[in-house]
């Protein structure tokens, strides 16, 4: 296959474009998974919720994430980059909208853990569509971006707590909204890019991916059939990868494990202090 192309200095500004939109996603997982510690203690005054419900509201997106991110992947490769890229986005609109429409605590779970759903999928989506676009020499740098806007997302969830708080006791809805309206905007940017050529490669659909690559790189390219033997997930338990999986999991695990624990209830914790 040739996608030499895509390592051109004159698909940069395309490549950053990629990188962006992507980015703009891991932005709204940081600030949609952050803005519900934010919006607790307002939560708090205006339903009468023990303990047990409070835990499962603000962890409800964070195991859809979980399921989100198995899930949806596998659909990613199944039936394309674009397609799962912007249907995502669509679930941050809808079910954020509808969180700060909740009536009930349970209404506000189940609303949560769906939004959860489209947060895990953005992970491994937005991960695959810049690394697949980006540059040999320049896939790394695209890639970390993605992390580093997840903690700008949470940040500016912090900053519409502090401006949106004095709007009363209904505050905390308009700050789950907000998340909505930034997931729109990213949605009307995301329709507007093309399918990976990779993708559609492995797909057996050649002539797409060809029809892509002059499109943005402005050189006709033939693409040959991909011969490549299909992996599967099992192959990351393999004797020779297994060690690496288990670190990088096992490292992942300890960095949640502390990092939510304590992020999701830091305003909470601190409220009667503060």
């Amino acid at each position: 296959m040739s996608f030499e192309g895509l390592d051109s200095p004159k698909l940069k500004r395309f490549q950053r474009k990629i990188t962006l939109l992507s980015a703009a996603g891991t932005f709204l997982d940081g600030f949609d998974l952050t803005v519900i510690a934010v919006a607790m203690p307002l939560i708090l005054n205006q339903w009468d919720i023990g303990p047990g419900l409070q835990g499962l509201i603000t962890s409800s997106a964070v195991i859809g994430s979980f399921i989100g991110a198995l899930w949806l992947g596998n659909l990613t490769d199944k039936f394309g980059r674009k397609a799962m890229y912007v249907i995502d986005l669509l679930a941050f609109v809808v079910f954020a909208a509808l969180t700060a429409f909740a009536q009930a605590p349970w209404q506000l779970i189940l609303f949560r853990f769906l939004l959860g759903i489209g947060i895990g999928a953005d992970y491994p989506i937005s991960a695959t569509l810049v690394s697949e676009f980006s540059s040999t020499k320049s896939r790394g740098k695209h890639s970390t971006s993605l992390g580093a806007m997840w903690f700008v997302g949470a940040v500016v969830a912090y900053i519409c707590g502090i401006l949106l708080a004095p709007l009363g006791p209904s505050a905390w809805r308009y700050m789950l909204l907000v998340g909505a309206v930034f997931a729109l905007i990213v949605f009307y940017f995301r329709v507007t890019l093309p399918e990976s050529p990779r993708w559609l490669a492995s797909r057996g659909r050649e002539k797409e991916a060809e029809e892509i690559m002059l499109k943005i790189t402005g050189k006709k390219v033939v693409i040959k059939p991909n011969t490549n033997k299909k992996q599967k997930l099992s192959d990351v338990f393999s004797k020779s990868l297994f060690r690496r999986t288990f670190f990088v999991c096992g490292f992942w695990f300890c960095y949640a494990v502390a990092y939510y624990g304590i992020s999701m209830y830091t305003p909470t914790i601190l409220k009667p202090i503060y």
